[in-house]
């Protein structure tokens, strides 16, 4: 467990983090609800080589709180966090793997960087950020509204 002591964006937080991991790793954000494979996505990122490997979600509803991504085949081409006028309705899940080297996109120093605004859209320009479209649920948890739909689809109501 690591405190961040000022928020700094999302690239930030997780350079906190960099003297503890020694190889790909796992991420995912505390506020999400998910059912997905996280095996099939690993083998994804280990099979594309990717930088970063994103769970990409394709189910109705779509949720405009998120990064919308435009893929092709497992290639990311097109990241935006929380774009006025998505050009997709392919969310990102924000839940995949990195290498190390996603460490290489974050600049030192007391600044405020992102992964969603900062990094992936770079990635994604260098054809280093592969998408993997899961097989599942997930709900990015904010609301009362995304509390009650969690519930409902671990009662199987979807």
């Amino acid at each position: 467990y690591i405190e961040e002591t000022q928020e700094r964006g999302s690239a930030k937080t997780l350079e906190l983090a960099k003297d503890y991991v020694g190889q790909d790793f796992l991420f995912l954000p505390c506020d999400a609800f998910f059912d997905f494979d996280l095996n099939k996505l690993y083998q994804v990122h280990l099979q594309e080589n990717g930088v970063v490997t994103l769970g990409v979600y394709t189910r109705t509803p779509f949720d405009h709180r998120s990064g919308v991504v435009l893929i092709d085949g497992y290639r990311i081409v097109d990241f935006q966090e929380k774009p006025a006028k998505p050009k997709a309705h392919t969310s990102s899940a924000f839940i995949g793997f990195m290498k190390r080297e996603v460490f290489d996109y974050i600049p030192s120093g007391k600044v405020y960087w992102s992964l969603q605004e900062s990094v992936f859209p770079k990635l994604a320009k260098e054809n280093k950020l592969v998408g993997y479209p899961v097989a599942g649920n997930w709900v990015n948890v904010h609301t009362r509204k995304d509390v009650e739909r969690v519930i409902n689809l671990i009662k199987g109501k979807k």
